[in-house]
């Protein structure tokens, strides 16, 4: 059974990585004009999951910190815009 420092680490890790994609991939794609629509979609997605459904569906074992879950979502989100804006060599033209 893992630990659950490991596995608030492993979760936390995976809230920022879905963040930064769920900003990235769609900029990335369908251009800047997609930010704000993705930025929206995803903060609507982050406060549902942690505020409603995860504290109605998961279980004790699992659940950490709603608000710690949502704040990696955010910075995710953000690194998903640095990744965007600022690495040149990636930037959608």
């Amino acid at each position: 059974m893992i630990d659950f420092k490991e596995f608030d680490f492993v979760a936390q890790n995976a809230h920022l990585c879905f963040g930064a994609l769920m900003v990235f991939v769609p900029t990335y794609i369908f251009g800047p004009g997609a930010l704000w629509y993705a930025m929206a979609l995803f903060l609507v997605y982050a406060l549902v999951k942690e505020f409603w459904y995860d504290e109605r569906y998961e279980t004790v074992e699992v659940r950490g910190s709603s608000l710690k879950d949502f704040l990696f979502y955010m910075l995710g989100a953000a690194l998903g815009l640095v990744v965007y804006f600022g690495v040149p060599l990636l930037k959608h033209v």
